[in-house]
Order: C-alpha cells, then sequence, then structure tokens
C-alpha cells in the first residue's frame, strides 16, 4: 500500500551555468511541491502505513525551511552570498545548484535520512 503527503513552498534563487539567461542572471521565484510517497507491505498497529505526527516535527520543518527563502551555491560568487545573506532573513546554502532537481535530490536525501532514524515503535 502507498500513500503520500505533499508539502509545498515557495522559494527564490539563481541557477548558475544554465542556458537560460534569465535563470542564471535573475534571482527569480518558484512554487514548488514536494510529494513524499510512502509505501508499506502491510499496516502498522493503528492501521497505518506511516503516522503522518512523526513528519511534522522534522520533515515538515527541513521543508518549511526553504518557504520564502533565498537558496544559493555555496560556490557562487562570494559578493553575491554575502548580499543574500546580509538582506534576506532566510537564506539556504547548499552544496549544489539550487535547481529544481537539485532541490529534489537534496530533499530526498534528507527525508530517507530523517526516516532511517524515525525509532518506530508501533508496528511500522
Amino acid at each position: 500500500m502507498r500513500i503520500r503527503k505533499l508539502f509545498k513552498f515557495e522559494n527564490a534563487h539563481i541557477v548558475r551555468n544554465c542556458s537560460s539567461d534569465r535563470c542564471k542572471r535573475s534571482i527569480h521565484g518558484h512554487s514548488y511541491q514536494i510529494e513524499l510517497i510512502l509505501q508499506a507491505d502491510r499496516l502498522d498497529n493503528g492501521q497505518m502505513v506511516y503516522d503522518f505526527g512523526l513528519l511534522k516535527s522534522s520533515i515538515k520543518d527541513i521543508i518549511d525551511s526553504f518557504d520564502h527563502a533565498i537558496c544559493f551555491w555555496n560556490k557562487d560568487d562570494p559578493e553575491y552570498i554575502e548580499m543574500c545573506k546580509k538582506f534576506s532573513a532566510r537564506w539556504i546554502s547548499l552544496p549544489v545548484s539550487p535547481s529544481a532537481e537539485q532541490f529534489s535530490r537534496v530533499i530526498f536525501f534528507w527525508a530517507q535520512s530523517i526516516l532511517d532514524q524515525t525509532k518506530m515503535a508501533n508496528g511500522e
């Protein structure tokens, strides 16, 4: 059985080294949706694949940290990075260029790490 949880966030970035001049030279934003799909061969003692309450204090907090933040690649121009930090209270430095594909990769890695470390105590 599979279930899904949908998360949404708004984020701004510049995607360096892409083909579009607009995207690689201008700060711009997007509305993102993260679809987390969980699968189990059997239901737990609460008759659930996974208790979404376990997600609220971990994965949701990480995804919320991206909301209305500016993301930048930690290898970007140091002056640009400093300006982002100076003029935005919400910023995230990433080890990869902040493209939608890399957001997906980073969030998947974090979500998988959190799920792997979650203590299951209800027959999950």
